[in-house]
């Protein structure tokens, strides 16, 4: 397994909102997920821009878009590569459902159980996808979650990555110098 893993989102970073549009145009609604459909949505040039951080990085991919509600890991990794985002496909973490406190809980359980995994970095265009601040109380009788004041758990600081508007030259730039160990968490 490799040392060094990119936990990957895919909307929002390998395409952007027009993207998607220009994509779908004609279609309507996406209602099923087809192969060609997914890699009309993937913009070429994102793609290259994160293969190039993966070459100089020797990163792997891990899965952590919400795509896995329509479609395997597989599936995903083919798609992938037909866009020409080659980098090897570890998996995916969490369920199909990847809600914010299930994407970071799921990556620090997958991170926990491969020690081996020395550099990492999270590409994800959400915030709040990987900010914690939930927790379960008893109130009368009741199971009650709340919300407390949302952050950045001390664990994913510096290792995260939040493009804007799809990945862009400087964001590529930022993972590769997390994946280079030259940014201090």
């Amino acid at each position: 397994m490799s040392a060094t893993v990119l936990f990957l989102d895919i909307d929002g970073v390998l395409n952007d909102d027009a993207w998607v549009t220009a994509a779908c145009a004609g279609q309507g609604a996406i209602t099923r997920w087809s192969l060609d459909l997914a890699r009309r949505c993937l913009d070429p040039a994102r793609c290259e821009r994160l293969q190039r951080v993966c070459d100089k990085t020797g990163a792997s991919l891990v899965i952590v878009s919400g795509w896995r509600r329509w479609a395997t890991v597989e599936e995903i990794a083919d798609a992938l590569r037909g866009a020409g985002l080659t980098a090897p496909v570890l998996g995916a973490v969490g369920g199909v459902k990847m809600s914010g406190d299930l994407r970071a809980s799921a990556t620090r359980e997958w991170l926990r159980d491969r020690p081996e995994v020395t550099r990492w970095c999270v590409v994800d265009d959400l915030v709040d996808a990987w900010r914690e601040g939930r927790h379960t109380t008893r109130r009368e009788g009741r199971t009650v979650v709340e919300l407390h004041e949302r952050v950045v758990p001390a664990w994913l600081a510096g290792r995260c990555v939040h493009p804007r508007d799809g990945l862009t030259d400087d964001d590529a730039a930022r993972v590769a110098a997390i994946l280079r160990g030259e940014v201090t968490t």
